[in-house]
């Protein structure tokens, strides 16, 4: 009797191993499965500027732009040094879709590195998953490098993607309220 006590016991652990390893495959092999879509992060010359231009075109009025300091940047573009900088944000909603422009106006920064190189474009597209580690992990084995926010701050990182999707993907908190920024912050600020 004891040795068919013990054969359960192991069939119960091998079920649990299959089934923790199956859940893993799944979110290695899609990181972003359970992420909510949060928002288009565009990297602007002028966010006054771009910001009367939506105003125009879309009727919307984005608030005031909040500047952040102290913003650091994991890896910095080629050549740059030190980790801080400062940046002007303002999120808006346009219809249906949340809209994130970014003005980097001091320091190295991946928004200043894209802003460079592409110009005032499309720089990430922002998801709320359950967990940001995990989905990190999984954006790195699909090809991805790490490129912003800091290790163990646990509400954003970025991913650069760009060569393989053509943008830089955002993960960050799920919010409580789906369309909503965490804490009442734009996602990806601290």
């Amino acid at each position: 009797m004891r040795e068919l006590g013990k054969g359960v016991v192991v069939l119960l652990a091998l079920v649990g191993v299959i089934a923790s390893v199956r859940e893993l495959a799944g979110q290695s092999t899609a990181p972003l499965a359970a992420g909510n879509f949060l928002h288009v992060g565009i990297v602007v010359k002028d966010i006054a500027k771009t910001a009367q231009m939506f105003s125009d075109v879309y009727g919307v009025t984005p608030p005031a732009p909040r500047v952040f300091d102290n913003v650091k940047a994991l890896r910095l573009p080629a050549g740059a040094s030190g980790s801080q900088a400062k940046a002007k944000l303002v999120q808006f909603t346009v219809g249906n879709v949340r809209i994130e422009l970014i003005e980097p106006t001091e320091g190295a920064t991946p928004w200043q590195e894209h802003l460079d190189r592409y110009g005032q474009s499309v720089h990430h597209l922002s998801f709320g998953v359950p967990d940001i580690e995990q989905s990190l992990h999984g954006l790195e084995a699909k090809g991805g490098t790490w490129v912003m926010g800091e290790p163990g701050n646990m509400s954003f990182k970025y991913v650069d993607m760009r060569d393989l999707l053509g943008y830089t993907v955002e993960v960050g908190r799920q919010p409580a309220v789906p369309g909503t920024p965490p804490s009442g912050q734009p996602a990806g600020v601290k």
